[in-house]
Order: structure tokens, then C-alpha cells, then sequence
């Protein structure tokens, strides 16, 4: 007579393969609690991200290598933080002559990212840095619009920066304002 054999314990290896629905809900729930913890992403509109997207088409970059260097270009992108991780300060170049730049210094996931204004163009710096100021003031989130520049270090990197947005609205640049801008 043969043996019966002994019933297999049922071990599931896979469970997500059971249920694929609830499987793709608790990761998504993941996800999005991930993302409650900095939310500054949340204070940007569909027209913010059209504006970046119709600057990328455009093929006009915000900036560009010189003629004389191995091309390169970097369009204007969004990059938002709490307010917790920022701070304005000054900083100081050398580009036909020192000049003070006024500069928002954010840290956010282990980067430093430095987000200057050109220091191509005049302007009244401690206006800036004042009107800077008040723009935050009451606001919790800060949205920067700024083209990468380079590489500081291995966690810190340097921006130009064209506009500001917090929940107070828009600070623009008015000196690296392009014509997409003229429907704003």
C-alpha cells in the first residue's frame, strides 16, 4: 500500500503575488508618506511646471558653456524646500570686481545647494536681500527656479537663480526674465 504523503505547509514567498492590488495601495502608501515629511513640492502649480517644460522645448538654455570650452547647457528647474532648510546670505565673487550676491543656501537629503543670482548684472543687492525677506515672511515652503551651474564639492552644488515662489506668490528675477515669462 503506498504512503500517503505528507501535506506541504503552504509558505507563501511571494504574498504580493496573491494580491497585487493591495500590494501596489501599501506602496503607494509608502511613497506618499514619504513624501508628507517635505511637501514644498506641493506649492507648484501646473502653469510652474509648463513654464519649465516650454523653456526645455524651447532650446534656449539658461546657461551655456563660453565658446572657447566643451559645450555644455543647463535649462532652469524647479528645486523646493521648507523653510527650515533654507537660509539667505550674501556671497561674495570675484567677477570684475567683488561683488555681493545675495544667495538662498538650502539643505536638504545630505546636499548643499548654493542658488545665487548672476553676478553679470547690477542691481541694488540689499533690496534684493530685503525684499527676499519679507517674501518669506509667514511662508513655510520655498520653490526655487534656477539653472545648475557646477559642482562645489561631493555634496554641494551651485545654481543661477531666476525666480522664487513661496505661498506669498512670485519673486522674479526681473534681469533673467525671458519672453515666457511676459504672460505671467
Amino acid at each position: 500500500m503506498p504512503r500517503p504523503r505528507a501535506k506541504k505547509k503552504a509558505t507563501l514567498k511571494h504574498p504580493w503575488r496573491l494580491c497585487p492590488r493591495i500590494a501596489m495601495l501599501v506602496f503607494t502608501a509608502i511613497l506618499l508618506s514619504s513624501f508628507r515629511g517635505n511637501d514644498a513640492r506641493s506649492l507648484l502649480t501646473s502653469q510652474d511646471y509648463e513654464l519649465e517644460i516650454a523653456e526645455r522645448n524651447s532650446g534656449q538654455p539658461a546657461l551655456s558653456s563660453p565658446v572657447d570650452e566643451e559645450p555644455w547647457e543647463s535649462f532652469n528647474q524647479w528645486l523646493c524646500f521648507l523653510n527650515d532648510e533654507v537660509e539667505f546670505h550674501f556671497a561674495e565673487e570675484d567677477y570684475r570686481g567683488w561683488k555681493k550676491i545675495p544667495t538662498v543656501v538650502a539643505s536638504s537629503v545630505g546636499h548643499r545647494f548654493e542658488i545665487s543670482l548672476s553676478p553679470e548684472v547690477s542691481r541694488d543687492h540689499d533690496q534684493v536681500m530685503m525684499e527676499w525677506v519679507a517674501f518669506m515672511n509667514e511662508s513655510s515652503r520655498i520653490c526655487v527656479y534656477a539653472a545648475y551651474l557646477q559642482p562645489i564639492a561631493d555634496d554641494c552644488s551651485l545654481w543661477t537663480l531666476a525666480r522664487i515662489k513661496t505661498e506669498n506668490g512670485y519673486w522674479v528675477d526681473r534681469s533673467s526674465q525671458s519672453e515666457l515669462d511676459n504672460d505671467r
